[in-house]
This record gives structure tokens, C-alpha cells and sequence, in this order.
């Protein structure tokens, strides 16, 4: 989306000075936002097969720190049912638990 309103800028602002002229621009915002998750899916697509390749485990959860690495064991952290959007969820019913091995 930062790309597409940085080429927008370019092209509204020294249009006339790279001979071109538009008299009727619009924006087409479902191809705008289809090309941003096409982009989107395509990044995360390759992250995840990155991941699987390399023997990584996803979890797809809220996570919560339960205690940190400890002379009396290792760190833990519970697993809760996403709720609510990515960044403002909560966490749901818990889901698993995890114990790191590293760190």
C-alpha cells in the first residue's frame, strides 16, 4: 500500500513534467488492496515454507509469558484461542503450553 500512494505522489506531483497528463485519475481501491494482499500472501507463504523447512514450529495462539528461565526450570509460556484482531486480542480459553528449550 506504502509502494502504490509513493507511485501515486510521483506520478501526481511531476506528471506534467514527464509529459504525461491525466485529467481523470482515480484510484481503484479493491485493486489497490488486492494487490497488497496478493503481495502479502505471497511474503507470508514464503516465511511459512521457510519455517517448515526448517523444522520450525507455528503456533497460531496469543501467547502469554508465564515465568522466564529459571535455575528451577525453563521458561513457559501458555497458549490461548486467538480473540479479538492480531494486536488487540486477548486470548481465549488456553490452548497448550510451550517450554522452550533455548533461552
Amino acid at each position: 500500500l506504502l509502494h502504490n500512494a509513493e507511485l501515486y505522489m510521483e506520478a501526481v506531483k511531476h506528471s506534467e513534467e514527464w509529459g504525461f497528463s491525466f485529467k481523470d485519475h482515480k484510484v481503484d481501491w479493491q485493486k489497490v488492496i488486492g494487490r497488497s494482499r496478493g503481495i502479502t500472501d505471497k511474503i507470508t507463504g514464503g516465511v511459512g515454507f521457510l519455517m517448515k523447512k526448517n523444522k520450525i514450529d507455528h503456533h497460531e495462539a496469543h501467547a502469554k509469558i508465564v515465568s522466564g528461565k529459571s535455575a528451577h526450570g525453563p521458561a513457559k509460556i501458555e497458549l490461548h484461542k486467538p480473540t479479538g484482531d492480531y494486536y488487540n486480542g486477548t486470548g481465549g480459553e488456553k490452548i497448550g503450553e510451550l517450554m522452550p528449550k533455548n533461552r
